[in-house]
């Protein structure tokens, strides 16, 4: 009786290197597959924390804009009437 490894003799080590391939690219999608609710609660952590600082730079900006505008609603300083 012929091991399960041999197939009728022809193509024994390739199918030996295929079956091989077969469960390492298994493994690794495996792994991938494993790891990807990690990858994606971390992502939004770091998306919540980018979002929080965005809307920190834009009440920034607008409290920018408003003195700004409050400064370009002055007069100018002058040297009084010439």
């Amino acid at each position: 009786m012929e091991s399960m490894w041999q197939w009728h003799g022809q193509g024994g080590a390739w199918a030996v290197a295929g079956l091989a391939l077969l469960f390492a690219l298994g493994f690794a999608v495996l792994a991938v597959w494993a790891a990807l609710p990690f990858a994606v609660f971390g992502v939004k952590r770091l998306l919540r924390e980018l979002l929080a600082a965005e809307r920190d730079t834009g009440r920034q900006l607008e409290e920018l804009r408003r003195a700004v505008a409050r400064l370009a609603d002055r007069e100018p300083p002058g040297d009084g009437p010439v």
